[in-house]
């Protein structure tokens, strides 16, 4: 196991303070507690860290409140029996507060993390964790004890009263845990045996034996709240240098401990004492937009030159174009393909029914002059066809009549004449024709 013995450490008492003085790579580091070492492996992890105390330390006087920031999370790795390890980030049911202890015992002093009871509906208590996001409970018959994780410096007899079931409940947390990085391995000094206990519901306790004498640790939370030295340390006078790629070149942060609490102060990046603000080219034109249509980019860029750090970034504008709403082509593709008329129409038959149907009018409730205007002229010629068949159909019968008409009243006329000129055949008693009438 690699240790830190730089002398700046030896007067650390928690892993922040390891951050603070720019020892930023997770491992192993020795901590001070009133003279007293303390082995631990800090594990730092972007916005959060974890503190994990080895077995020996165990066995020292140490303060536990200075090892953790914060109560709302907690890290669990285990040890499998095949070297294999693994973590998960637990928390309460209701993400209360956790709380953690140290319990100092002669024969097996052991770490603990217990999870409060929360109340759910009806006020019925609720025993339960999180791991990975994922709730894992069961309502507790009374208000008992609380769900415990023991991390022991030896597991003996006298601490395992009775197993319980290895049902989800009580391997969940497990189940949940993934691979760590083999580059982020700790050494197996650091963990445990561990007994899990929930008496009031779910199974008595699970122990390290019942899964394969399978190893925990116990990782004790803190926020990282200061960033990290990006180019220099406090005492620098040159910090900004053309090989360092991490050079911001405007400005580095510096926490310092006061009274108790970490702060911030910013100091501007120089190197031999001169300023290097960062230079900036002009806008270039606007691109042309992605789209024709729809609502589309263009962009524009310029650059910016960091001179400590001889960095180029390009820094890229967005602007919205073309917001007209685009034309629908549905059906534009079926020109490219050898199909008939009568294929394309079978293709587009659902589309066509429903067009028909919304395009039909209700003449009922129209009046004649609306249709006349809302009507669309037809010019195939089968509608002229049909249109003047239909006109032949109504002149024709109009045409009979007139000439019926006209020959019966021709008659009617002739006859007439014919009756007013013969003599009555009262007068003579014989019927008289005109040819008669003529000859006498």
């Amino acid at each position: 196991m690699v240790k830190d013995d730089n002398a700046l450490l030896h007067f650390v008492g928690s892993c922040i303070d390891v951050y603070i003085f720019n020892r930023t790579i997770s491992g192993y580091y020795t901590l001070n507690h009133n003279g007293n070492p303390i082995e631990v492996y800090c594990s730092f992890e972007g916005v959060s860290g974890y503190t994990y105390i080895s077995k020996s330390s165990l066995e020292s006087s140490f303060d536990l409140s200075k090892l953790f920031m914060t109560k709302n999370f907690a890290k669990i790795r285990t040890l499998l029996n095949n070297g294999t390890q693994k973590e998960v980030m637990v928390e309460n049911i209701k993400r209360d507060a956790l709380h953690f202890g140290y319990i100092k015992n002669n024969v097996s002093p052991f770490l603990y993390i217990s999870f409060p009871m929360s109340f759910g509906e009806n006020n019925k208590t609720i025993q339960g964790y999180r791991a990975a996001d994922k709730t894992f409970n069961c309502t507790v018959v009374s208000s008992g004890l609380a769900l415990m994780f023991n991390f022991y410096h030896n597991l003996t007899s006298s601490y395992v009263q009775a197993d319980g079931d290895l049902n989800n409940f009580m391997t969940g947390w497990m189940n949940q845990s993934l691979a760590v990085n083999e580059s982020k391995y700790m050494d197996k000094a650091f963990y445990f045996p561990f007994k899990m206990s929930m008496p009031e519901c779910c199974g008595n306790s699970m122990t390290s034996n019942q899964v394969s004498n399978t190893k925990a640790a116990l990782g004790l939370p803190f926020d990282i709240v200061c960033e990290r030295l990006e180019c220099c340390h406090e005492d620098d006078t040159g910090c900004c240098t053309s090989d360092d790629s991490n050079c911001t070149s405007e400005s580095v942060y510096i926490c310092q401990n006061i009274n108790g609490s970490y702060e911030k102060m910013s100091k501007p990046c120089n190197i031999d004492n001169r300023s290097c603000p960062d230079q900036w080219s002009t806008w270039e034109d606007f691109g042309e937009c992605s789209v024709t249509c729809g609502e589309g980019k263009k962009s524009q860029t310029r650059k910016r030159f960091l001179p400590c750090a001889k960095i180029v970034e390009t820094v890229i504008q967005n602007n919205v174009c073309n917001k007209t709403k685009c034309p629908v082509y549905k059906w534009d593709y079926l020109n490219s393909m050898s199909l008939t008329i009568e294929e394309k129409k079978e293709m587009m038959k659902d589309e066509l029914v429903e067009l028909k149907a919304n395009l039909t009018v209700d003449k009922k409730n129209t009046s004649s002059a609306i249709r006349r205007r809302t009507s669309a002229p037809d010019d195939r010629p089968s509608a002229s066809s049909v249109g003047y068949i239909a006109i032949l159909l109504l002149v024709i019968p109009l045409v009979l009549i007139v000439g019926v008409d006209s020959i019966r009243c021709f008659q009617s006329k002739k006859k007439y004449r014919k009756k007013r000129i013969c003599p009555s055949q009262r007068e003579t008693g014989e019927e008289q024709t005109v040819t008669d009438l003529k000859t006498e």
